[in-house]
């Protein structure tokens, strides 16, 4: 099943979710299950739409993306945060 397939069949049964992370990823939607980091309220209320051909999926805002990633220690989020707020920059 590929993310889009997940994320239709989310759609289809009125499935309250927001997307983390990029779309090649089933991890980073469990994650957000598993431990979360801001309330799911605020994300949903937070979460940018976008469109996917017919459905609108919400996606984490920047700020929350960053203050997920703040913390973790990885190198990986570091590198993420720097570019998030270059992108936050231009808004």
């Amino acid at each position: 099943m590929s993310m889009f397939d997940l994320i239709k069949m989310l759609a289809e049964a009125k499935v309250k979710f927001v997307l983390v992370g990029g779309l090649d990823t089933v991890a980073a939607v469990l994650d957000i299950l598993v431990r979360p980091v801001i309330p799911f309220a605020d994300l949903r209320r937070d979460a940018m739409m976008i469109e996917v051909g017919a459905i609108s999926v919400p996606v984490a805002s920047i700020e929350h993306l960053i203050a997920m990633k703040t913390g973790t220690g990885r190198s990986k989020d570091m590198i993420d945060i720097e570019e998030l707020k270059k992108i936050q920059a231009q808004k």
